[in-house]
């Protein structure tokens, strides 16, 4: 799950389930070595990621680029 506050939400928090992908082996430019489905929207930086079981794994750093 990704928790977070996105721009707009009037403080109210959004949580978005989805899956992990992969975790890389090799080094990705300023920590983003997670990738999970999870969609977020701007704002969401800085928001908990947690495991089903409602452990925290990490935090949220930023979401995909949209081209």
């Amino acid at each position: 799950m990704v928790g977070g506050f996105p721009i707009g939400s009037n403080g109210q928090i959004k949580v978005n389930y989805g899956e992990l992908v992969a975790n890389a082996a090799v080094v990705i430019d300023q920590g983003y070595q997670l990738l999970y489905t999870n969609e977020t929207t701007a704002g969401m930086s800085g928001g908990v990621v947690l495991t089903t079981g409602g452990l925290l794994v990490r935090m949220h750093g930023r979401g995909s680029q949209k081209c």
